[in-house]
């Protein structure tokens, strides 16, 4: 296990979601034009399946060095027509290799649709509780996928999909096990932590007087903030032992980038000036950890000894 210095340690996969099936359907064109615009109830399966080497679900799990997603009754898709929601699909079945999602639209979809593996708005991620199963349902974000309308095959009032890939994830997923840097051996379990993404103060001093416009983008997005309290029950053997948390964590320089072509056309000097912090309660003390850089990448897992400095 890495200490903080965090280093990458595992890529999760999360890179070919919801595999399709080998085989594909193309709707005709006549029964397109043949579907009633009325709202009435569709209903649509979509069969998913996945890759080998990829990983698949918001039910997260944890063997050795590995995290393995796997299918969950639970996980639910949710499936738009532009900014209308037609319904949601829920997995018919928990298992590693695919599954069939299944559900009911009320509206007729005459056009494209788009497919969002868990929240259409993004609720961020403060909240946490530290346990990979809370990830799992709440914070297992991807890109939405949308479907061309000629993708979908239509029977009746039956729609079905067998194309859907999600393989775009929106945050890593950390292991972390903290540590009093004074002995580098005691363990310490925090009941809140703080994770801050942000620039130094200096640095934004200089850079809004040499580069207004980079310090007037960069303030849009920084400081982000996520607040996590932490019950007792997550520091347990069930949790893959004493003293271990997961977090989910965007990557927000990544975000940054994608979001204003400024920043990443200055993507470097943002990454080398940047600070990832974590602030932890453990009792009545509080302890910090504060890096140069943002060191967690979208889509990989990494295992983190964290060594925090008591205040």
């Amino acid at each position: 296990m890495k200490s903080l210095g965090i280093e990458k340690m595992k890529n999760f996969s999360l890179a070919a979601l919801l595999v399709a099936g080998t085989s594909t359907f193309t709707a005709c064109s006549s029964d397109n034009d043949a579907i009633d615009e009325q709202p009435v109830k569709y209903t649509m399966t979509v069969n998913a399946s996945k890759g080998e080497d990829a990983a698949l679900t918001r039910a997260l799990s944890l063997s050795g060095s590995t995290l393995t997603p796997t299918w969950s009754t639970a996980d639910k898709v949710l499936v738009y027509q532009g900014e209308t929601k037609l319904g949601e699909l829920t997995a018919t079945a928990s298992n590693t290799s695919g599954t069939t999602l299944s559900g009911t639209l009320t509206a007729a979809p005459t056009a494209d649709l788009t497919f969002y593996y868990h929240k259409k708005e993004n609720t961020g991620y403060s909240g946490q509780d530290g346990t990979l199963a809370t990830i799992a349902l709440l914070y297992d974000n991807y890109e939405p996928v949308t479907v061309a309308f000629n993708d979908i095959s239509i029977n009746g009032n039956n729609f079905s999909v067998s194309n859907i890939n999600f393989n775009t994830p929106q945050q890593a997923i950390a292991q972390f096990t903290f540590l009093d840097k004074a002995d580098g051996t005691t363990l310490l379990s925090p009941s809140k932590l703080t994770m801050t993404v942000d620039i130094p103060a200096i640095y934004k001093t200089v850079l809004q007087f040499y580069n207004p416009d980079m310090y007037n983008e960069l303030i849009k997005y920084l400081p982000y903030e996520t607040v996590l309290n932490i019950p007792t029950s997550t520091y347990s053997a069930s949790n893959g032992g004493s003293g271990i948390i997961f977090l989910a964590i965007p990557d927000k320089v990544s975000a940054m980038s994608a979001e204003n072509q400024l920043i990443a056309n200055n993507i470097e000097t943002v990454k080398t000036n940047i600070t990832f912090a974590l602030t932890a309660t453990v009792g009545s003390d509080t302890y910090e950890l504060t890096k140069n850089g943002f060191p967690f990448e979208n889509g990989n897992y990494y295992e983190i000894t964290a060594k925090m400095t008591k205040q």
